[in-house]
């Protein structure tokens, strides 16, 4: 029983820890937009600190292949179609 409460108290911490890190990032992003270098290094540091964590190997495997293949999409999708709303105000295309 009492092993049962320690875990529940240690997941109860983690997310908790959880949310601070959400909300330090969302409030970072939201006054720091203008400053596009320093607003990267503040997300970086929050990366590295949850990596070190509480998240394993293939979890930064995961995380750098979901920012790669986004990224490819998000280029392919403006080159193909979206290029044209991205340019235009009016955009009667789409």
């Amino acid at each position: 029983m009492a092993r049962m409460k320690r875990k529940r108290v240690f997941v109860e911490k983690e997310l908790l820890f959880d949310a601070m890190l959400f909300t330090f990032g969302v409030a970072a992003v939201a006054l720091l937009y203008k400053n596009n270098l320093l607003l990267t290094v503040i997300m970086i540091s929050g990366w590295i600190t949850a990596i070190k964590l509480w998240h394993v190997k293939h979890d930064v495997y995961l995380f750098v292949t979901a920012a790669v293949l986004g990224s490819a999409a998000e280029i392919v999708a403006i080159k193909a179609w979206l290029g044209r709303c991205y340019c235009s105000s009016n955009c009667n295309d789409a």
